[in-house]
């Protein structure tokens, strides 16, 4: 029943996104029509995959603070990628804030938007109305997004403290299933 509801939701953003004007968050579809040389990731750019070292990002916050994402830091890290359109995104990221508070001392949750298909004045009000409390950070070009594979909002990231994608993770997930995935990670933590 919740892969159900996680597919529908997921395939209500990509039809919501259609209806909006917002059919580019597909990546490939945002340049099919464009010369593969246009299209192809700068060679400096290494692709995020389950099992890799995390690609290594700085990006500003909506605080001014800059931020780096991906590298080890010996806490786990949840990128969340999303719009302030989205309405599942508005859905996870009261989600997110809680798990952000109750597990601190061992997870960084970063709220990263992408600005690209977004509006900063959008993005500061979706954080005041929720009262986010993680890092807002702010991926303008949607490179990062790019980087992570992303297709769809949410787009959601888990990274062990050693700085290896462990989980790319597509959609809404429940409070249990998402805090279940993140208790196992710090479960390793504190075997080491």
């Amino acid at each position: 029943m919740y892969i159900k509801i996680r597919i529908m939701l997921t395939a209500g953003l990509a039809i919501g996104a259609v209806f909006t004007g917002i059919a580019a968050i597909d990546p490939a579809s945002a340049f099919a029509d464009k010369p593969a040389a246009v299209v192809a990731a700068p060679a400096a750019l290494s692709m995020a995959e389950e099992g890799a070292a995390a690609p290594v990002n700085t990006l500003k916050g909506l605080d001014g603070k800059t931020y780096t994402v991906g590298q080890g830091n010996g806490k786990i890290q949840l990128l969340s990628f999303w719009a302030s359109w989205c309405d599942p995104c508005r859905i996870e990221a009261p989600l997110l804030n809680e798990l952000a508070a109750k597990y601190r001392t061992k997870l960084d949750v970063y709220g990263i938007n992408v600005t690209k298909y977004d509006r900063k004045e959008d993005v500061r009000k979706f954080a005041k109305s929720l009262g986010l409390a993680y890092p807002i950070l702010l991926d303008k070009s949607g490179e990062v997004f790019d980087v992570y594979r992303g297709a769809a909002f949410p787009t959601s990231v888990l990274i062990d403290g050693n700085g290896t994608v462990r989980e790319m993770l597509l959609g809404v997930y429940s409070k249990e299933e998402l805090e279940g995935k993140i208790r196992k990670l710090t479960e390793e933590l504190d075997t080491k």
